[in-house]
């Protein structure tokens, strides 16, 4: 007991955990004071007392309401572009919603111990605790405390490249496997150990040559389980039409039209709404980024970081990029240095990524799109 209460007051004592707790007592705060005076919030859980709805608000808006529905009543035809390994994991755990939302807290918690480790592990010369804060800042970040698949599948991913880094490719398979069945993305994980084997010595190809298919195994047996309950071995794909996305040279084509239409618009009569604004910011942002990054992170990473944020741009529309920039965690740190070397950009970061989180909060609260 001793040596528990110990392990504790070290972890408590750690950055990473102080800026999660004010991170997300902030948050909770924050919703507290302005979810009851939101009109769409209040009809809509208007059979919920008051201290039911601060519960109920982080599971039923956004994609929230469609993951917990598929942990609570399984697979329908509407549902398969949501990848089962986070719906399974609320099942595995009874399917309570104050459960759902610490388990999402915890392994957000969880993924900025693996970020730090990782940056060590890199030899980046660069505050960690000044990256944490940053990344945790960033206006998009409090969907990592919604019970959504993003907390799971940025550790997984931290995890895949953490074991990919120490040469354990039996373990970042299997980490890469279930991010893939985690989220549709996660398959770019099967190039990142493809790569990373690449530059290593030739026997350790020949020795874990096998950790290539695996690591794409959880999307394969998704897919195996669509074409037996539903016919269709690309179900979760054919259904992403139905939210205006798809891979192809036409859906290329759009996005590019709908970004420079989008710029256009800055300087006409026609403003875009805030929200577009944010999220062509975000689109910017991870170019300019990814440029930064080329001389500082390693092929195999920058390639994920690339794919993460390309990808989604060739389904025919831009908005979702700030969901996509977080999976590109590994961006934050040439953010971080940018900042640091300019300290009023570094304050003016913050200040402004405050409000924008509480701006986006509100439109998350309001059932409002976020992302």
């Amino acid at each position: 007991m001793h040596e528990l209460l110990i392990r504790l007051s070290f972890l408590f004592k750690r950055i990473e955990t102080q800026i999660f707790l004010g991170w997300i007592l902030a948050v909770h705060l924050f919703v507290i004071l302005m979810l009851p005076s939101l009109p769409a919030a209040t009809e809509k859980l208007s059979q919920y007392s008051l201290s039911q709805r601060f519960i109920k608000v982080w599971v039923t808006s956004a994609d929230t309401f469609h993951y917990m529905n598929v942990a609570q009543k399984g697979y329908g035809e509407v549902s398969a572009v949501f990848f089962p390994l986070w719906p399974l994991l609320v099942r595995l755990t009874g399917v309570n919603d104050i459960v759902a939302i610490l388990l999402a807290s915890g392994l957000a918690l969880g993924f900025l111990f693996l970020f730090v480790r990782l940056i060590k592990s890199w030899h980046i010369d660069i505050p960690t605790e000044k990256v944490i804060l940053i990344f945790a800042a960033f206006p998009f970040s409090f969907v990592l405390l919604a019970p959504m698949s993003e907390p799971l599948y940025l550790v997984l991913v931290a995890l895949t490249i953490l074991f990919t880094e120490k040469k354990n490719y039996p373990l970042a398979a299997v980490c890469a496997a279930l991010a893939s069945a985690t989220r549709m993305i996660g398959i770019i994980l099967v190039l990142y150990i493809l790569l990373k084997l690449w530059s290593e010595r030739k026997s350790l190809i020949k020795r874990f040559w096998w950790s290539i298919p695996v690591s794409g195994l959880g999307l394969a047996v998704y897919s195996l389980y669509l074409k037996i309950a539903y016919g269709d071995f690309l179900l979760f794909y054919r259904q992403e039409q139905d939210w205006n996305r798809s891979l192809s040279s036409a859906s290329v084509q759009k996005s590019a039209t709908e970004i420079i239409t989008t710029l256009g618009q800055i300087g006409g009569a026609y403003k875009p709404p805030p929200i577009v604004l944010l999220h062509l910011g975000a689109v910017l942002l991870g170019a300019w980024l990814l440029f930064k990054a080329r001389k500082l992170l390693n092929f195999p990473l920058l390639s994920y970081c690339f794919l993460s944020l390309f990808i989604p741009l060739m389904s025919g529309t831009f908005l979702g990029m700030p969901r996509y920039l977080l999976s590109a965690f590994p961006l934050f740190i040439p953010l971080t240095q940018f900042l640091v070397k300019h300290r009023f950009l570094f304050y003016m970061y913050l200040l402004l990524s405050v409000m924008l989180q509480g701006y986006l909060l509100i439109r998350f609260l309001n059932y409002e799109m976020v992302a």
